[in-house]
């Protein structure tokens, strides 16, 4: 039970700080009351004390108790016995008392900090298991992230792999794009040839025909076949008269170049070109080489005889046997002043180029494979480029 008192705490409060004031008083009091003491047994010899000192100590002790005598009186501690009276008699009456409201016993608090602690524990362990899983499914991530850039690193390494070897490949197409424009170049110019050389014919093919309308009309110029040379008597130079011999000869070349003509194209269209220069034999424009020479140096012979002032020629040639192809024209020597002339035996194996041309077409047509396989194995590096493009 709590007092309630009728004036309030106001009395107690004052009544309180009297006391402490009064109890800082009382000290002072001792304090100094045991300092007089201690002078007075501390003297050694009480007796050789004057009355003055004895007086003066006496003085000091009376102050001292004056002044513990107004210490209560000056804390204004002077009623509070009534007032402790009047107090205990009003709290005697349990109407003027306030039942005080207790708190919990010190062991069931004890016993709820306990039971605090123990679920602040279990919530601990629960949250470090919770974090133990999260730590663990962490680590896991990390481990497949580890493994996911080393693909990606072996990915990337591979796609270098192919961007070198892409550039490798762009700087062989690049070669290759250099070489196919070669390639072309010497196609045009094999064309260019082929063309010289068709001209070349069709002039020769009309030189043939003005020695041959020039034979026509020279009356004085005879022919006769013969096996043996047979010198003919000297004639007058014509400026526009051929040799007899080399005439024949001519007219010979002309007539296999015919036929070989209608043989080849007769072949030419049952095969195909592919077959055809497949199974061309390559040294055979090696030996048309002494062929063509022969052919210049009676080409140089016939422009040189409009200079001779006689023409002695006898001819004697044997037609083409039927189904061989080289083909033997026999025609004496032809001797004008003592200047010998080129003898048909020497120029048995002339041909007038085709085979050369042949040969050239072969070139041409290899070239031409060449470069469409070049080409194909461009369109597969462009390939590869656009399947690492992506």
């Amino acid at each position: 039970m709590y007092p309630r008192l009728p004036e309030g705490q106001d009395d107690a409060i004052r009544f309180d700080e009297g006391l402490a004031q009064a109890a800082d008083g009382i000290a002072a009091f001792t304090r100094g009351l045991v300092d007089e003491v201690a002078k007075c047994i501390s003297l050694s010899d009480p007796e050789s004390l004057t009355e003055g000192e004895i007086a003066a100590m006496k003085a000091s002790i009376d102050d001292l108790d004056s002044k513990q005598r107004s210490i209560f009186v000056s804390a204004g501690l002077n009623n509070l016995t009534s007032s402790l009276r009047h107090w205990t008699d009003h709290a005697s009456i349990l109407s003027n008392n306030i039942e005080i409201e207790h708190g919990p016993t010190p062991w069931s608090q004890k016993a709820k900090e306990v039971e605090a602690a123990r679920k602040k524990d279990d919530e601990a362990v629960r949250q470090l298991q919770a974090l133990t899983a999260e730590h663990r499914a962490t680590v896991l991530k990390i481990h497949e992230r580890e493994q996911i850039i080393a693909t990606k690193e072996l990915e990337i390494e591979h796609l270098s792999a192919k961007i070198r070897d892409a550039a490798s490949k762009t700087e062989g197409v690049e070669a290759l794009q250099e070489e196919l424009a070669q390639r072309h170049e010497q196609i045009m110019e094999l064309e260019e040839q082929n063309r010289a050389q068709a001209m070349d014919l069709e002039a020769l093919k009309e030189r043939l025909a003005n020695v041959d309308e020039s034979r026509r009309n020279d009356p004085e110029l005879t022919t006769e076949n013969t096996t043996a040379p047979i010198e003919q008597p000297q004639q007058a130079a014509d400026p526009r008269s051929v040799p007899g011999g080399l005439k024949t000869f001519i007219d010979a070349l002309q007539n296999e170049n015919h036929w070989l003509r209608e043989r080849q194209h007769k072949e030419a269209f049952d095969r195909n070109f592919r077959e055809i220069f497949s199974t061309m034999d390559h040294s055979r424009h090696a030996a048309q080489m002494p062929s063509m020479s022969r052919l210049d140096a009676l080409e140089l012979a016939w422009l040189t005889d409009d200079d001779s002032e006689g023409v002695e020629a006898s001819s004697r040639t044997s037609s083409p046997i039927p189904g061989d192809s080289n083909l033997a024209y026999h025609i004496p020597h032809a001797h004008a002043y003592g200047r010998p002339k080129m003898s048909a035996l020497e120029l048995t194996h002339i041909s007038l180029g085709w085979e050369e041309r042949a040969h050239s077409h072969k070139l041409a047509l290899e070239q031409a494979e060449e470069e469409l396989m070049l080409m194909s194995m461009i369109q597969e590096d462009d390939d590869d480029l656009s399947f690492i493009a992506p």
